[in-house]
């Protein structure tokens, strides 16, 4: 098995250093990233590809169709990614997140995000971004006016691989 998630960056990121990040961290994978509509053939273990978004302050997004279920990074690779991310390039992160990280939030809520930026992570609201838009009400078009707001700092620290939020307590 194997599973999908995404990470939206604010640098542009080449697929040669997104190669080189991850053969580093999973060493003995096979690790395809493209920045085209192709699948890799034969299919890694690992594919990424990057593509853009319509929000100039998170222009990148690298999506992973593959990525195997058990790793050294623990549940939530894509944290572990991210923060490699900032590490060696600088580059802040939206991450997904779930009830598991943050306490109280509607997992299939798409607004939400858990954001590192400068080094620090933050649960982060796009509605109404350019992020997550252009979209319709049926009418009239949106395309979002608003920028990625940080909400509240969170303390995330890894246990057994992945990180758990410290804080207790839920989101308003």
């Amino acid at each position: 098995m194997s599973k999908c998630f995404e990470i939206v960056v604010s640098e542009m990121i080449v697929p040669q250093i997104v190669e080189a990040l991850l053969s580093g961290l999973l060493p003995d994978t096979s690790i395809v990233v493209t920045n085209g509509p192709e699948v890799p053939e034969p299919f890694p273990d690992v594919w990424v590809r990057l593509d853009t978004t319509n929000d100039s302050a998170w222009p990148w997004v690298l999506q992973f169709f593959s990525f195997p279920d058990r790793t050294e990074l623990g549940s939530y690779p894509d944290l572990a990614i991210a923060e490699c991310l900032f590490r060696r390039q600088g580059a802040n992160s939206l991450c997904s997140t779930s009830d598991a990280l943050v306490n109280g939030l509607n997992p299939q809520d798409p607004y939400w995000y858990l954001a590192l930026v400068g080094g620090e992570w933050y649960l982060a609201d796009a509605c109404d971004t350019p992020l997550m838009g252009p979209y319709t009400d049926g009418t009239r078009t949106i395309s979002g006016s608003k920028q990625v707001r940080l909400v509240k700092k969170l303390e995330l620290s890894f246990s057994d691989g992945f990180h758990k939020e410290r804080e207790s307590g839920s989101v308003e």
